[in-house]
């Protein structure tokens, strides 16, 4: 892949350099003050908010769970970006024993190694190429809201051929992006929203394929999938009152939950963050599809 084949993002070595170390500063100094909801959810919005955030989260990741050929006492899982454990956590109690961790933040490894000590846990940058863990060793590969943190497009492309080296022939890949229907990436520091169109020809190239794509969410994440006004007034709205205090940011992730719940249920397209399948495109599982 040439620079700026993709788009604006390809960096120079020391513009990359540079953002990576200011990535895993942020990351690592938001992760110390909240190892939890509110360190890797919405920046914020609080812990009452981000909770119900995460348990809708939850529930989508069962119904994703439903559809596929899921078998926990053979499957080896692991989840990049593990953050704060939320999926480490959703992987056992599916009755997975085999789920190992990566994150580039040393407090999170080291966390979560303390609270899992029959897991497995990684220091280590998914988008490195040189990526020291083994190829084909995965049943299954969570990457949730992790590669639209990615900003430069080399560094997402070497993301993607680790995941797909890491994947057994016939294993699955399971992330969140918010896959655009606009030309050109939205983004800020240390988020941005790459295309559908664009994230389907790194995917292709990568040696992956896209099988399924549904809402993570509908109401209850930023609109970066549409120019509506009304959506940005609601979100504007949304922000407003759930980051006056925690009682208000739960009341309002109490009142938007089901309401999300029933819409992520319903719909196939979300003007936010959607989930996605993906398998190695040479596998026998190219043709499978997902209700």
């Amino acid at each position: 892949m040439n620079a700026g084949e993709f788009g604006p993002t390809s960096l120079t070595k020391n513009q990359c350099e540079e953002n990576e170390n200011a990535a895993q500063k942020f990351w690592e100094e938001r992760l110390r003050d909240n190892l939890d909801e509110s360190g890797t959810g919405c920046s914020g919005f609080g812990l009452q908010f981000n909770r119900w955030l995460y348990r809708l989260r939850a529930y989508r990741f069962r119904q994703v769970l439903k559809a596929l050929p899921f078998n926990p006492v053979k499957s080896r899982v692991l989840d990049v970006g593990c953050g704060a454990g939320f999926y480490i956590r959703q992987w056992n109690e599916q009755g997975v024993e085999r789920v190992e961790g990566l994150d580039f933040s040393q407090t999170s490894i080291d966390t979560l190694q303390g609270l899992y000590p029959q897991s497995s846990f990684h220091l280590a940058d998914i988008s490195d190429p040189d990526l020291p863990l083994p190829s084909s060793r995965y049943d299954f590969i969570t990457a949730f809201d992790v590669l639209f943190h990615i900003i430069d497009d080399e560094k997402y492309m070497a993301a993607l051929k680790n995941l797909q080296r890491m994947l057994k022939p016939t294993g699955l890949l399971i992330l969140s992006e918010n896959f655009t229907h606009h030309e050109h990436a939205r983004g800020s520091d240390y988020h941005y929203s790459r295309s559908l169109a664009q994230i389907e020809r790194m995917l292709e190239i990568s040696g992956l394929r896209m099988s399924w794509r549904r809402p993570m969410f509908v109401l209850m994440n930023a609109p970066d999938d549409s120019d509506s006004r009304v959506l940005r007034a609601w979100w504007r709205l949304v922000r407003a009152v759930a980051q006056r205090g925690e009682s208000t940011g739960w009341l309002v992730g109490a009142a938007l939950y089901p309401l999300d719940r029933l819409l992520t249920s319903w719909m196939k397209e979300s003007p936010t963050t959607e989930i996605a399948i993906c398998h190695v495109a040479r596998s026998l599982v190219d043709d499978q599809q997902y209700d």
